[in-house]
């Protein structure tokens, strides 16, 4: 039989924690430039439904980016509450 994998340490939870954090940011950042862009081509009156159809799925990634935010601070939250707010933070 083959043991259980051991619980990460702290460190490891916690640049786990961070990559997701950083993640979840970059998933933002992506969908807001890209319905700024097509906003725009909307406002111009230029392209017919093709940027409506494009605004509405940036807005859909926008929104599950903000989403995926939350739960990634949710969950930080809970590591810091469970180990203390300096745990895993390499000096």
């Amino acid at each position: 039989m083959t043991e259980p994998d051991p619980t990460p340490s702290l460190i490891q939870q916690r640049l786990a924690l961070q990559r997701d954090r950083t993640s979840a940011l970059w998933m933002l950042a992506s969908p807001v430039v890209g319905a700024a862009v097509f906003a725009l081509m909307i406002v111009e009156g230029r392209g017919g439904w093709l940027p409506w159809l494009a605004l509405a799925l940036f807005v859909a990634g926008t929104v599950f980016a903000v989403v995926k935010i939350r739960a990634v601070r949710r969950a930080i939250r809970e590591f810091e509450d469970r180990y203390g707010p300096g745990a895993g933070i390499q000096h």
